[in-house]
């Protein structure tokens, strides 16, 4: 068994971890950019408001068998905001798994975060082997996620998705579908709401106004005031982003976001990465959502993917617009690092009270 030790990353190890990276994903960040591999790795780990990602090596020799990433984040729970970590971009290459690297890099990482007074590490899964391996031992955040699709043509997508998948949502699909029309036909026309839909390229004072207004209105929510969503989706090597915003006079009352991942060239596929809109303007999120479908079906996209919390009016809202939900891939697991946080009293909430999308998680 070869020797190799663990240590943090240091300034000029940027392009070892993305060829490692690359290798261990087979293509890595497998999304369409708009900069190199190593500019996305350093606007992601190095260039966070709240600050660099804590990231763990694993080397024999001179060579990089291994890594492990801690995206810090803030977030909102019950009355209190956390700094926590986002664990990701975990990997080690081929020829030196089944050693216990994976878990002894995350082991460091987790150190590092609760000597700095971090308070809780998640991770995002969605391998069914892996949710069946870390159930046996971590928490899951008590928040259930819809995962909802809106498909234009089947038989297209059919032919463009894999071998595995193609069984469920040639017969599942349809059947959903029919349900879905049968439960939200009856009220689409009755909503209407007197906002404007404008595109922004950048989050300003106004929208803090706008969050600041929103946060109180939850127990969960990530942390989401200008700073974090210009870094996370207006700077150009995050993405190609749509933000559009909803606006009653001056007052901002909701956004959405959305990508076009370009990846599989031939088959692009389209993502309702984040939605919020104020209590009261619930009806904006609907008009966000179809203004959101047109520009959709104006570049041409044929699959569009949500993840909301599941019976929020979020999710309501996406099914009202001809989404319906399927097998859920998404599971959160998470430890503790320094508070208590009584995170299990969550499942008594309100879901429209918890907010987690595709946009909290680096999946998209």
């Amino acid at each position: 068994m070869d020797n190799y030790n663990l240590r943090l990353f240091e300034s000029g190890d940027e392009g070892e971890l993305t060829n490692l990276l690359e290798l261990c994903f087979e293509g890595w960040p497998k999304f369409d950019l708009n900069c190199s591999v190593l500019d996305y790795w350093r606007w992601k780990h190095l260039d966070n408001p709240l600050g660099p990602s804590v990231v763990i090596l694993a080397k024999t020799g001179n060579q990089l068998i291994g890594c492990n990433h801690g995206i810090p984040l803030n977030i909102k729970i019950f009355n209190n905001m956390y700094l926590c970590s986002q664990g990701t971009d975990d990997s080690v290459s081929p020829n030196f798994r089944g050693m216990g690297i994976s878990k002894e890099l995350q082991n460091m990482r987790l150190d590092v975060e609760k000597k700095n007074f971090w308070s809780f590490n998640y991770g995002v899964i969605g391998d069914p082997i892996l949710i069946k391996s870390y159930k046996k031992r971590y928490d899951f955040l008590p928040i259930k996620i819809s995962n909802l699709i809106k498909i234009k043509d089947i038989k297209l997508h059919l032919e463009k998705v894999d071998e595995k998948s193609k069984i469920f949502e040639r017969y599942g699909y349809y059947f959903l579908s029919y349900l879905n029309k049968m439960k939200t036909s009856s009220h689409i026309s009755s909503i209407n709401c007197n906002v404007d839909i404008i595109d922004i390229n950048h989050f300003d004072d106004v929208y803090d106004t706008f969050w600041n207004n929103m946060k109180n209105n939850y127990s969960f929510i990530l942390e989401k005031n200008k700073e974090y969503l210009n870094w996370r989706y207006c700077d150009s090597r995050s993405g190609s982003y749509i933000i559009k915003i909803a606006k009653q006079g001056e007052q901002i009352v909701g956004y959405i976001i959305l990508r076009i991942n370009r990846y599989d060239k031939k088959y692009p596929r389209g993502y309702i990465v984040d939605l919020m809109s104020l209590p009261n303007f619930y009806n904006a999120s609907y008009m966000l959502v179809q203004n959101a479908l047109r520009y959709f079906e104006e570049k041409n996209v044929n699959v569009n993917t949500a993840y909301f919390v599941e019976n929020s009016k979020y999710e309501d809202i996406l099914k009202t617009s001809g989404f319906i939900k399927v097998p859920n891939k998404m599971h959160i697991f998470y430890q503790h690092l320094n508070n208590d946080i009584n995170i299990g009293e969550l499942i008594r909430e309100d879901p429209n009270k918890l907010q987690l999308t595709m946009g909290d998680t680096d999946w998209i």
